[in-house]
């Protein structure tokens, strides 16, 4: 029971404040931004920048050591507990980041659908990823 209704006056109940309809709308967006800032300063920061070359980096250096052991789409190699060690280690790498640049990407596209810088980049990681998993495929096969 209210205080007010308690003391026998019941011509006036007041409510807290935090149900009062004046509340102050919050932009989603910004507060998604806030929580993630500590992973990235922002899409269009030279941090994320850089994570995104470095992603490219950890591919095309997966690629290039594939390509040494003489491993394709069949998976036979000669020094197969070397190449598998090898991959393993370079799969790794570049998975954690995938996931770490992916998720970021795809919070801003969710929360804000018309930011194109998002957009885009999403597109890049797209092309990036598809090559992760032909990587995939081949480290299968090296089972």
């Amino acid at each position: 029971m209210h205080a007010a209704q308690a003391s026998g006056n019941t011509s006036k109940v007041s409510y807290p404040r935090l149900l009062a309809p004046t509340h102050r709308r919050h932009n989603w967006h910004d507060l998604w931004q806030a929580k993630w800032a500590y992973i990235y300063p922002s899409l269009d920061s030279p941090e994320f920048d850089a994570a995104l070359k470095k992603y490219a980096a950890l591919l095309d250096d997966l690629d290039r050591f594939m390509e040494e052991r003489g491993v394709a789409a069949n998976g036979r190699t000669d020094s197969a507990g070397e190449t598998v060690n090898g991959y393993l280690d370079r799969m790794n790498a570049a998975l954690e980041l995938r996931w770490t640049l992916w998720s970021y990407v795809t919070g801003y596209v969710t929360t804000d659908s018309y930011n194109q810088l998002a957009a885009r980049l999403l597109s890049q990681l797209d092309v990036l990823n598809a090559r992760t998993g032909k990587n995939e495929r081949i480290g299968r096969l090296l089972k």
